[in-house]
Order: C-alpha cells, then sequence, then structure tokens
C-alpha cells in the first residue's frame, strides 16, 4: 500500500490499494481489471498483485467496471 494525498471518505487515513481499486472502477475511466492495474502502478501503490489476487476481490471490480459503463 502507498501514502497517497487523496485521503479515505474520514480523511485520517490514504486510501488503500483496493479502496483505490474500487473507485477507479467505479469511475468510468478505466475499462477492464488490467486498465485498474496500470493506473494504480502509475499512481505508485506498491503490492498490487498480492491486493488484488483474489477472485472475490477481481469479480467485485468487474462488477463496478460493468456497471460504470451504463
Amino acid at each position: 500500500m502507498r501514502v497517497d494525498s487523496r485521503q479515505s471518505e474520514s480523511m485520517s487515513e490514504p486510501l488503500t490499494t483496493i479502496e483505490r481499486a474500487i473507485q477507479l472502477a467505479q469511475s468510468s475511466d478505466c475499462r477492464s481489471v488490467n486498465d485498474v492495474r496500470q493506473r494504480l502502478r502509475r499512481e505508485g501503490y506498491i503490492g498490487i498483485g498480492a491486493d488484488l489476487a483474489g477472485v472475490a476481490i477481481n469479480r467485485e471490480l468487474v462488477g463496478y467496471l460493468h456497471a460504470a459503463r451504463r
């Protein structure tokens, strides 16, 4: 995870890799999970592979990506 200038909803803690991935997927800026991963790398997040390795998080991201396109 990375310390980011963007803060979580509470404004007390930086966004985690998963929180930021969900934001990106919901934003319609990304069209695939791979796009989300690339964007996270460009933003300086580390440990992306481990954080986004699970089937459940990938399904969730795909769901957000599809919903964002509607």
